[in-house]
């Protein structure tokens, strides 16, 4: 153990910087959290959707018309839904909201509006924004239907009377809008992450090639410690520095009161997995590797690969073939989907997301320690 600690300290004098660097990378990540935060489809007024209506009554009317005058929503109307759904998968429409047969007469005899079905294909912002203004638009109309007492003939009379300008849709704006924010400012920092965490793979690999070079794992072997203390030192000595990125990062968003649609203690976790993940390649590609400049390189082109690969900047659903089969190899591909199926759905469990993590943290680990005993064999 005190072996492993030294290691530890040689690796932090040799190195310091990194802690700065992990430090800077938290508080900047937190900035980007707020500047990213907009980036996500504002233009909510050049949304196209189809509205699936069996009856032509005065409340498909009025609900149209609020689509179209109030949000600026370009409406299609059918009576067939499957017309639709290719439209739907081409992303030639962004919703598809259905009204089932007798909508308007069951909510008149229940007095409270019957749900309505909203289909989108991995949009949050527009799906929320949609339902938000839906969900408003629904309770005025809540406040007809208890006032028409079951009476569909009051009840035609009333939301004719109705303008659209009544419909209050600021509430449900703002709201939205904010969580549409965080998640989308936290999505991208994360994927932005993905690339600069190779910077602790950089120097990390500098050490272990420059130790591998100028004769240090020979003169490890006339010393009391052991290759895997050498190996393990070095390893825990950049996971502990990895691990102060995204606990800065989790207590700016807690301070800040900011939710972004994943647990703190999941974002540390994926985070240090993913850490782990890059401490093992950019050991393996020092060992490999016979020059300074070729691991500075290869770590950041590898990195930067798998960051494009795993969907780091753009959703990878809905893509199938060969290239789906390519992608779901990279493990960046499943810290992304962990956060964005976070997001996307409150009953996700993330178990396999952190399993496939973990597994090709592992494996990175295991590959680096056979090289480097490799190495170490051919010192003696």
């Amino acid at each position: 153990m005190k072996n492993i600690i030294n290691i530890m300290r040689n690796c932090r004098k040799r190195s310091l910087a990194v802690i700065f660097i992990a430090i800077g990378l938290g508080i900047m990540m937190g900035a980007m959290q707020q500047f990213l935060g907009n980036n996500f489809n504002e233009d909510f007024s050049k949304m196209k959707v189809a509205v699936i209506e069996q009856e032509d009554d005065v409340f498909t009317r009025h609900l149209n018309k609020y689509l179209t005058d109030q949000l600026n929503i370009d409406v299609i109307v059918s009576k067939n839904y499957d017309d639709y759904t290719e439209d739907l998968l081409d992303r030639d429409l962004s919703a598809i909201i259905e009204l089932t047969p007798g909508f308007y007469a069951q909510s008149v005899r229940n007095k409270k509006a019957e749900n309505i079905s909203v289909t989108t294909i991995d949009n949050y912002a527009n799906e929320a924004y949609l339902r938000s203004y839906l969900n408003v638009y629904l309770k005025s109309m809540d406040l007809i239907f208890q006032s028409a007492n079951q009476n569909q003939e009051l009840a035609d009379q009333m939301i004719s009377d109705l303008k659209l300008s009544e419909v209050n849709v600021v509430g449900a704006d703002d709201s939205i809008r904010e969580k549409s924010s965080n998640y989308s400012g936290f999505t991208l920092a994360m994927g932005f992450y993905l690339n600069f965490m190779w910077i602790f793979g950089i120097f990390l690999g500098l050490i272990v090639i420059s130790d591998r070079l100028d004769g240090t794992f020979l003169r490890i072997q006339g010393t009391p410690i052991k290759g895997f203390q050498y190996m393990l030192g070095t390893v825990s000595y950049y996971a502990m520095v990895g691990l102060l990125t995204p606990l800065i990062f989790t207590g700016i968003l807690k301070v800040r009161g900011i939710d972004v649609g994943i647990n703190y203690w999941l974002i540390v976790l994926i985070v240090f997995i993913i850490n782990i993940f890059v401490i093992g390649v950019a050991t393996i590609l020092s060992l490999i590797i016979n020059s300074k400049i070729g691991v500075v390189v290869g770590t950041y082109v590898f990195g930067a690969i798998i960051a494009i690969l795993g969907g780091a900047y753009f959703d990878l659903s809905g893509i199938t073939g060969s290239l789906e089969k390519i992608y779901r190899l990279t493990p960046t591909y499943w810290f992304m989907d962990c956060i964005r199926s976070s997001q996307n759905d409150i009953n996700f469990k993330p178990t396999l997301n952190i399993v496939i993590l973990t597994l090709s943290a592992v494996l990175s680990l295991l590959i680096a320690g056979v090289l480097f005993n490799r190495q170490m064999e051919t010192k003696e």
